[in-house]
C-alpha cells in the first residue's frame, strides 16, 4: 500500500484481510539491500513503517517503528510510506504515492547534556576487567518525545564504536557486563537520544574510564602499638583472655585502603595465637576469648589491604608481656636506662622552659609494670627542680613551664611501679646542660612574613596530587635580642588548625616536606609556622593560604568542533577545539593508514588550526587530530575526511547537469547549463512526474548556469534517489535528463 489507502487505487481492503497492502518498489527511502516479497526480489524496506487500512470508513492508528519501540506518533509530510504486509502474488507497484498530513516531527532530539563514567558521579578509573558502567543526563524532544537511547563503547577514543557497537537502552544508567577489558586501556561511552519518530541526536561522549588492576601493594602501617589507646604503646597487660593493638593508617594512591588484617603470635610476625583476620577497616582491635600464658610476650602483626585486594608487608608491634597480679610478688621491678631528650640521649638544651626524657621499659616477671614516676633535679637522684610525679604506663615525658638556670645541668630520675605497688630504685639520666643564653630577651620573635605552600622557595602553589605528603616554605623571622633558634610547623584542615599534624620542631630550616600523611582528595590543607628565639619564646603563628589535594590528571583533552576549511586543489586547513590547553598535530593521507603527519606544535591552546599543504586535486583525504595536555595525556580523534577541489578543466557542451551523481548541499549544489546558450528555467521532477521545484534565472535576464541546493519548494531537503530535470534555454529549446542524488 503505497499511499496508505488501499492495495489497489480506489479499493479499500480492511487491515488483516488478504491483499491488505504491500511495499512499493524503487521508492525514495528504500534501502540498498534486497528482500524476497511473494517470490519477487525487491529493494529492502528501510525503515519499516506499519499502519492499518481504513476500516469501515474510519482510519485506524498509524504506527512508526523507531527501532526502540513501536508507538503511534507523527510521520513526515511528502515522504513515501508503505504497508509492512505484502499481498501474495502481487507484482510490486513501481510508482510511490506520497502521503500528506498536517502534523510532522522533522527535527532531531537533543543529545544528553553530559555522559558520566560509572553509575553516579563521574569516575576516572575502573578496577573490573569484565564490567563497565555509564550514566547521562536526559535528552529532549518537544514534538514526539524520547523513545530510547543508544550507546556504544570505544577503547580508542571518545566517539568510537569498535569495542561495542550501537545498542538500544530505555534509560540511564547502563551497566555492561561480560566484557573482556584490558588493564591500562581507557574506555569511552558514546550516547545518542532517539525520539518518537526514530530521529537520532548527535552523540555525547564520556571522558573515559581507565581500567586498572592496581598490582602494587599499599604502604604498610608506619607503626603498630600494643594497647587500645590510639598513639600509645604499652609494654604489658594483666589480662589472660584478651589483647589490644592500634596502628597508623596506610595509604595507596591507586585504589585506596579497603581493610586491615591482623595476626597475633608469640614472636614478631608469628600467627600461632590468632591467624590473619580482618578488622573491617578499623585502626584498632581488641581480641577476646584468648588463652594467654603469664610471663609470655605477644606480638601483633598488621597488613593493609588496598582496593584491588593486594596486601602490604606486615608491620609488627614490639610486644606486650602478660603479667598476673599476685600478692606473693615481693620483688621490686627493675628499671632500664634513662635518656635525656625525646629520642637519643642529648647533652645540652636551649629550650629555656622545658625538659624531656625517655627510658626503656622496666621488667617485673611476677606482677608486671603498671606505671612510672619521675623527678628532675640539679644532681642525679635529687628532686629539687620537679618533685616526684606519677605517670601512666608510658616511656617518655616532657615537662614545661620550668624556670631553668643557664649553665646548669639537670637530671631526670625515674622509678617503675609494679602490679602490687612496689617501687623500683631510681634510674637517672646523665644530665642535660642548659646552654647560657641572653635571659634579658623577654619579647617573642617576629612571625614569618609569608608562608607559602610548595617546596620551591619563594613560590606558592594552590594544589597537589600527593596524598601522602605536603610541603611549605616561608620567609625568615627575626629577633634582635637572642636571634632565631628554629621553627615549628603544624598542619590542619582549616587555617591555624593542627588536626593533621601537631606542632613539630623543624630546626633552623625555612622549608619543610611533611611525609607519612593520609590526605583526602578535594580537601584543602594549611601549614602553620611559628618562629622560636634563643630563649625559647615563640612567635604568633603564620598560616599558608592552603593547597587542595586533587586527583592526578590522567585524562586527555576532549576534542570537538573538528572541521576542514579553506579547501583548495592543493591544500586545506584543519580546525578543532579542546577543553583544556593542548598541543596541535594532524595525521593525514589518502587512506585510513594516513602516512603523513604535521609538525607537533607545542603551544598550549584551546582553539587549534593546522594547514595541510601539497595535496592532490580531486582526492579524498583522511585525517585525525592528536593533542596532548600539560600532563602529557594524549587524545587521538576518530577519522575524518574531506575532498580537495577538482582540477580545473573545460566542461563539454553535452553535459547539462554536474556533478552527477551529486551529494548535494547548499555548499555543494548541482549546476545546470544549456551548453553554449543561456538558461531561463529548470524544473525538477520525481520519476513519477511530480514537480519538486522550479528554478529560474534572475528576473529579466538569462544565465549560463543555474544551481540547485537540493531543497524542494518548501525549503525542505529532498531524499536521495533519481530525479528528472527539464531545462529551458533562453532560445526556448528544452533539454531533459536524469540526476542522481547520493
Amino acid at each position: 500500500m503505497c499511499d496508505g489507502t488501499s492495495s489497489f487505487d480506489g479499493n479499500v481492503i480492511p487491515f488483516g484481510q488478504p491483499g491488505a497492502g504491500y511495499p512499493c518498489l524503487d521508492q525514495i527511502g528504500r534501502g540498498p539491500g534486497t528482500e524476497l516479497l511473494s517470490g519477487v526480489t525487491v529493494q529492502k524496506s528501510e525503515p519499516v513503517y506499519l499502519w492499518n487500512n481504513t476500516v469501515n470508513g474510519s482510519p485506524s492508528g498509524l504506527i512508526i517503528n523507531t527501532g526502540c519501540s513501536a508507538r503511534p506518533l507523527q510521520i513526515v509530510e511528502n515522504r513515501d510510506y508503505y504497508n509492512g504486509i505484502p499481498r501474495p502474488g502481487y507484482t510490486p507497484y513501481t510508482y510511490p504515492h506520497p502521503m500528506a498530513i498536517d502534523d510532522a516531527d522533522t527535527s532531531s532530539p537533543t543529545a544528553p547534556g553530559a555522559v558520566y563514567d560509572g553509575t553516579g558521579t563521574d569516575i576516572n578509573c575502573a578496577f573490573s576487567t569484565t564490567t563497565l558502567a555509564a550514566n547521562w543526563t536526559a535528552g529532549s524532544d518537544n514534538e514526539s518525545g524520547i523513545s530510547c537511547y543508544q550507546y556504544a563503547i570505544s577503547a580508542v577514543s571518545a566517539g568510537g564504536t569498535e569495542f561495542a557497537g550501537w545498542t538500544n537502552i530505555t534509560n540511564s544508567p547502563v551497566v555492561r557486563t561480560g566484557l573482556a577489558l584490558n588493564p591500562g586501556v581507557t574506555y569511552y561511552f558514546t550516547v545518542k537520544t532517539v525520539n518518537g519518530v526514530g530521529l537520532v541526536s548527535n552523540p555525547a561522549n564520556s571522558n573515559g574510564q581507565y581500567v586498572s588492576l592496581d598490582a602494587t601493594p599499599p604502604g604498610a602501617p608506619a607503626a603498630v602499638r600494643d594497647g587500645t589507646i590510639n598513639g600509645i604503646d604499652i609494654s604489658s597487660t594483666t589480662s589472660t583472655t584478651q589483647l589490644s593493638a592500634n596502628w597508623d593508617a596506610s595509604a595507596d594512591a591507586e585504589s585506596g585502603i579497603s581493610d586491615y588484617r591482623y595476626a597475633i603470635g608469640t614472636s614478631p610476625s608469628a600467627q600461632d595465637v590468632v591467624g590473619w583476620t580482618t578488622t573491617a577497616g578499623l585502626l584498632s582491635i581488641t581480641k577476646t576469648g584468648l588463652v594467654l600464658n603469664a610471663g609470655a610476650t605477644y606480638y601483633f602483626s598488621v597488613k593493609a589491604v588496598n582496593g584491588a585486594g593486594v596486601l602490604s608487608a606486615a608491620s609488627n608491634s614490639n610486644g606486650q608481656v602478660v603479667v598476673v597480679i599476685s600478692t606473693a610478688d615481693s620483688t621490686l621491678p627493675i628499671m632500664g636506662p634513662v635518656r635525656d631528650g625525646t629520642g637519643t640521649d642529648i647533652a645540652s638544651s636551649i629550650a629555656g622552659g622545658q625538659l624531656s626524657a625517655n627510658w626503656d621499659a622496666a621488667v617485673d616477671a611476677e606482677s608486671g609494670v603498671s606505671s612510672y614516676r619521675y623527678a628532675i633535679g640539679t644532681s642525679a637522684g635529687v628532686a629539687d627542680t620537679v618533685a616526684w610525679t606519677n605517670l601512666g604506663n608510658v616511656l617518655t615525658v616532657t615537662r614545661g613551664g620550668l624556670s631553668l638556670t643557664a649553665g646548669t645541668t639537670y637530671y631526670f630520675n625515674v622509678k617503675a611501679i609494679n602490679g602490687v605497688g612496689l617501687i623500683s630504685t631510681a634510674a637517672n639520666s646523665n644530665g642535660q646542660y642548659v646552654v647560657a643564653i641572653d635571659t634579658s630577651d623577654t619579647t617573642p620573635p617576629s612571625a614569618p612574613a609569608v608562608v607559602r605552600d610548595g617546596a620551591v622557595a619563594g613560590a606558592d602553589i594552590n594544589s597537589t596530587t600527593d596524598t601522602a605528603q605536603l610541603s611549605a616554605n616561608w620567609d625568615a623571622s627575626a629577633d634582635a635580642e637572642s636571634g632565631i633558634a628554629g621553627y615549628w610547623y603544624a598542619i590542619g584542615s582549616t587555617p591555624g588548625d593542627t588536626d593533621i599534624r601537631g606542632w613539630t620542631d623543624n630546626g633552623p630550616l625555612t622549608n619543610v616536606t611533611a611525609s607519612g600523611l593520609t590526605l583526602t582528595v578535594g580537601v584543602t590543607y594549611y601549614i602553620s609556622v611559628q618562629a622560636e628565639n634563643g630563649v625559647g619564646l615563640q612567635s604568633a603563628a603564620a598560616n599558608s593560604n592552603g593547597q587542595v589535594v586533587v586527583a592526578p590528571d590522567t585524562t586527555g583533552p576532549a576534542v570537538s568542533a573538528v572541521a576542514a576549511q579553506n579547501i583548495t586543489q592543493t591544500g586545506a586547513t584543519i580546525i578543532w577545539t579542546t577543553d583544556e590547553p593542548s598541543t596541535s598535530q594532524v595525521e593525514y593521507g589518502r587512506s585510513i593508514s594516513y602516512g603523513r603527519v604535521t609538525i607537533d606544535n607545542p603551544a598550549m591552546d584551546t582553539a587549534h588550526s593546522v594547514a595541510l599543504p601539497e595535496l592532490i586535486a580531486g582526492s579524498v583525504y583522511h585525517y585525525r587530530i592528536i593533542s596532548r595536555d600539560a600532563s602529557n595525556n594524549e587524545t587521538t580523534s576518530g577519522d575524518y575526511t574531506f575532498t580537495t577541489s577538482a582540477a580545473a578543466g573545460p566542461i563539454p557542451e553535452t553535459i547539462h547537469a554536474y556533478p552527477n551523481p551529486c551529494k548535494i548541499s547548499p555548499a555543494a549544489p548541482i549546476k545546470f547549463r544549456a551548453g553554449s546558450g543561456n538558461i531561463s528555467e529548470v524544473g525538477i521532477y520525481t520519476v513519477s512526474g511530480r514537480l519538486i521545484k522550479r528554478l529560474s534565472a534572475v528576473p529579466g535576464a538569462s544565465s549560463a548556469e543555474i544551481n540547485w541546493d537540493g531543497a524542494n519548494a518548501d525549503g525542505q531537503k529532498v531524499s536521495r534517489g533519481i530525479y528528472i530535470y527539464k531545462l529551458t534555454s533562453s532560445a526556448g529549446d528544452t533539454i531533459t535528463g536524469k540526476i542522481v542524488l547520493k
